[in-house]
């Protein structure tokens, strides 16, 4: 959750923190939908699912970020795991593991399909990105 300051400007130029806002995940939702072409209904879908992604983070899906200055979007290279319990029973591989950088993402719907690569991943990590901008540390 990203945190906002709002500031009072006193004489002289100095300035005092009022209140810290937290931008929710709805608002910063918000935020991403106002950048993407949403009158596309499969951008629109897959926003949606991305919304999803971001609140499921830690039960299901679990969206991590690694430091890294070449191909990195903000700074981070961002990793999606999306644990399934679907393979269990067929006995295949149990999770899903995406890589989304400057390039875009690595998932097939993102090299083959997506308009503009925008993918559920790419998306939820612009989410995430902008519920963390100017947060306090």
């Amino acid at each position: 959750m990203t945190v906002r300051r709002l500031l009072l400007l006193l004489p002289g130029g100095d300035t005092y923190i009022i209140k810290q806002i937290s931008m929710t995940l709805q608002a910063a939702f918000k935020v991403i939908e106002g950048r993407v072409p949403v009158e596309d209904p499969t951008v629109k879908a897959r926003l949606n699912r991305a919304y999803d992604i971001v609140r499921q983070n830690g039960q299901g899906y679990h969206l991590t970020k690694s430091n890294r200055t070449e191909d990195s979007i903000e700074g981070y290279i961002w990793h999606i795991h999306k644990a399934s319990t679907a393979a269990i029973v067929s006995g295949e591989d149990s999770s899903a593991f995406y890589t989304v950088d400057s390039g875009g993402c690595n998932c097939p719907d993102a090299i083959g399909r997506a308009r503009a690569k925008l993918c559920k991943h790419k998306l939820a990590t612009m989410i995430m990105l902008e519920m963390q901008k100017d947060s306090l540390e």
